[in-house]
């Protein structure tokens, strides 16, 4: 982001981190300085010897933790780097005319599943920002190192979120500076398949510019042989017995399970980190095998023989009381992983100030 910035004329940068480490060779202007954007003084100090017109907040932390196991201790760190520092800044800054922005994630505009904390603090300084007359851009996932593994943007790339290039995003983020919007989302996603798993089966009107004309169909090659196979069985009980082998491998491909290690049909999928994007995937792979289960039931984690029931119960020659069943009252669809994707933004934790 230095780089671009002194590409497009900033005649002096200073990039502010606790460890006041960062790379800045040929990046014309630009030093580095160690102090921490939480404390006042020091803020008020730098602007006093670097009087800034713009400044860009990018300070963050995600401290992955599941929101029905948030720890005090979690929720403070996290805040403390994006939404403590956004009111420093804030604080310090008054009401002189700078140019404000906050570099945030999508995390804040439609939720993560274990990253509560990070998803509240972006918000919390994206309302700032606004509140000053400035801009928040909620970026997706960065590629080239940062907040994302290369596990984690597998992950995401099977619910159809790429990491942006960092070139691209530091450019997005120029173009946001003068649009005139006070809050602008730069993701690059396959909103096909991405959208499905954030609606969670519930159609969200945040989506509606982006949602697919028509609902996502299985591969155009998928094997029918599976309802067929199943239909020829005598009853309930011998078709579940025969799909629960399948259904065991396709979990366990979805989970990346070690090949040594057991999957018993009746453990619950969420107790081995089954998660909104697995299930995404899941859903996909049983459409191509001609098999389909409800994507708000899949959103629970379930068992094997659980989704066995589910498979059974929506053959086409399924008896209408045991589909009834199968389907239940809306509230079954609510299960205990209402989550999206897991995001970040492949930031150092430093704040960008520039300075003509």
């Amino acid at each position: 982001m230095a780089r671009w910035l002194a590409a497009h004329g900033a005649a002096e940068i200073v990039l502010l981190s606790r460890r006041g480490e960062a790379d800045v060779s040929g990046i014309a202007g630009a030093r580095v300085v160690a102090a921490d954007v939480t404390d006042a003084d020091a803020v008020s100090a730098l602007f006093a010897a670097h009087p800034p017109d713009g400044v860009v907040h990018a300070a963050g932390i995600t401290a992955p933790q599941g929101i029905d196991a948030l720890e005090p201790a979690t929720v403070a760190e996290t805040l403390r780097a994006k939404a403590d520092g956004a009111r420093v800044l804030d604080r310090v800054l008054g009401d002189r005319a700078v140019r404000f922005a906050v570099v945030s994630s999508i995390a804040a505009v439609w939720g993560s599943r274990d990253l509560a904390a990070y998803a509240a603090a972006n918000a919390v300084a994206a309302g700032i920002a606004h509140r000053r007359g400035g801009v928040a851009v909620a970026f997706g996932p960065w590629g080239g190192g940062g907040m994302v593994d290369a596990e984690r943007a597998a992950a995401l790339g099977r619910a159809g979120l790429r990491p942006l290039d960092p070139a691209a995003a530091a450019e997005a983020l120029g173009r946001a500076l003068t649009a005139g919007e006070p809050e602008l989302v730069v993701a690059a996603a396959d909103w096909a398949r991405l959208v499905p798993a954030l609606e969670l089966g519930r159609p969200d009107p945040l989506f509606d510019a982006v949602r697919p004309a028509a609902a996502p169909v299985a591969p155009a090659v998928a094997d029918d042989g599976w309802p067929a196979r199943l239909a020829a069985l005598p009853d309930v009980a011998a078709r579940e017995a025969a799909v629960v082998p399948h259904l065991t491998q396709r979990a366990r491909e979805v989970l990346r399970l070690d090949p040594g290690r057991a999957l018993p049909e009746d453990q619950l999928l969420a107790d081995l980190g089954f998660d909104s994007l697995m299930a995404t995937e899941l859903k996909a792979t049983l459409l191509a095998d001609g098999l389909d289960v409800p994507l708000g039931r899949l959103l629970g984690g379930p068992s094997v023989a659980e989704l066995a029931n589910m498979v059974v119960a929506r053959l086409p020659d399924a008896p209408a009381a045991l589909e009834a069943a199968e389907e239940g009252p809306d509230g079954l669809l609510l299960w205990t992983h209402l989550a999206a994707v897991i995001v970040g933004i492949g930031l150092a934790s430093a704040v960008w100030l520039l300075v003509t």
